[in-house]
């Protein structure tokens, strides 16, 4: 059993979020039934949706559910049934949230559920129902995986070949404990899929198809990448930030194939720095953030009315205590050099003030958007908890243009 598997924190997941079956619709007779990982208030309507990669189930994101639930976000994390083709998971999906009853949602996928995150805000571009993007080692075009076997043909092979067509790219090389570990806990998953599953999904990783960015252009998104080694070449990474130009980066130096289990803590702390431009507004999927922002406008309201009435008395009125210190300096910058606009001063400023400790309110205590730093040539150095600026002009580290399977 992998070390994972028998850590107090996963065990403590399974004991407290139960693993719902929902079914979103039936074809020909078959129920599709999406297996599901629901946890927090039930309050939030626009809640965050995790998409494993072809090897994982709901439960790989346990760790981002157990701490994002605790701290007030409605967070899920699904299993998609067989798909064969992209608009048919789509409808899919789309199906499966109006089953729920959730009409605007946000997104988080991993390798193949990036892709597929991003197929699904294509299909729905017409309408508000995403709201934004997270995109961890993601692609935007099936075109890459030119070595992998025709998709038409992964229905009828077995599943014991399947699976070893997925292990075989999984690194054998020497790597990190945490690194080790989450691949141990990666490859228990996959022995949990079904034939059905495992070729339904790597169907979809390489049926041919491609995201049309333009129809994206008014969804926010965050990219994460790592700068070790991963599946995915840094052609396909760049290919990824062409698309998005103006998408945050959020970038690990190390990591693996699966950040969010080899580094948990920073992965839902950039989820977090992610979601705030949702706070306070009807599509934040965190029910504390917007009850303190309904409170601190209130206070706010009640500070600005009681300094016209003092005023007009000749004296001051005591401001209510709702100041903090901070000095987090976690940052996040944009993609596009061109933003270096009056906000990114004006988030520069705030960081600065931060970094001095000086006081803010309580609901500014998050890591502060500072303006974009230059490009970044040949490999970059950084820790493994900093987040830096690139745009196109970034030396391509990595001669290999394509990539292996997205495990």
């Amino acid at each position: 059993m992998a070390e994972i598997s028998k850590s107090k924190e996963y065990a403590a997941f399974r004991n407290s979020v139960a693993l719902k079956t929902v079914v979103g619709e039936t074809v020909e007779g078959e129920d599709k039934a999406w297996r599901l990982y629901d946890y927090g208030p039930r309050s939030v309507a626009s809640p965050l949706i995790f998409f494993p990669p072809a090897s994982g189930t709901a439960d790989v994101y346990f760790n981002q559910i157990a701490s994002l639930g605790s701290q007030g976000y409605r967070v899920i994390a699904v299993e998609y049934p067989p798909y064969w083709t992209h608009t048919n998971w789509a409808e899919g999906f789309r199906k499966l949230l109006d089953a729920m009853g959730l009409n605007k949602v946000h997104l988080f996928g991993a390798s193949l559920g990036a892709f597929l995150a991003q197929k699904f805000a294509e299909y729905m571009y017409k309408t508000e129902r995403v709201q934004s993007l997270f995109l961890c080692n993601g692609f935007p075009d099936t075109s890459v995986f030119t070595d992998m076997p025709y998709a038409g043909t992964y229905w009828m092979i077995p599943a014991f070949l399947l699976r070893r067509l997925l292990l075989s790219n999984f690194p054998e090389a020497s790597v990190e404990p945490r690194i080790a570990d989450s691949i141990d806990f990666m490859v228990e998953r996959l022995e949990s899929l079904k034939q059905a599953e495992l070729a339904s999904r790597l169907t979809l990783n390489c049926l041919e198809a491609y995201v049309e960015p333009q129809k994206l252009s008014r969804v926010p998104v965050t990219i994460m990448d790592v700068f070790d080694e991963c599946a995915i070449s840094n052609r396909v990474k760049e290919d990824l930030y062409k698309c998005y130009p103006h998408a945050k980066l959020a970038q690990l130096k190390s990591g693996g194939n699966f950040p969010y289990l080899s580094r948990p803590e920073e992965v839902t702390m950039y989820i977090q720095v992610h979601l705030r431009q949702f706070t306070g507004t009807d599509v934040d999927p965190c029910a504390n953030t917007l009850v303190q922002t309904l409170n601190n406008a209130a206070a706010a309201a009640a500070a600005t009315s009681s300094s016209s009435s003092s005023k007009k008395n000749g004296s001051s009125a005591d401001l209510p205590a709702t100041t903090t210190t901070t000095t987090d300096t976690t940052t996040t910058t944009d993609s596009s050099s061109s933003s270096g606009s009056s906000s990114s001063s004006a988030s520069q400023s705030s960081s600065r003030s931060s970094a001095k400790g000086k006081p803010t309110t309580a609901a500014s205590a998050a890591p502060a958007i500072t303006a974009p730093k230059p490009a970044l040539k040949g490999k970059a150095k950084a820790s493994a908890a900093e987040i830096l600026f690139r745009d196109d002009e970034i030396v391509d580290v990595n001669s290999s243009s394509s990539s292996s399977i997205l495990i």
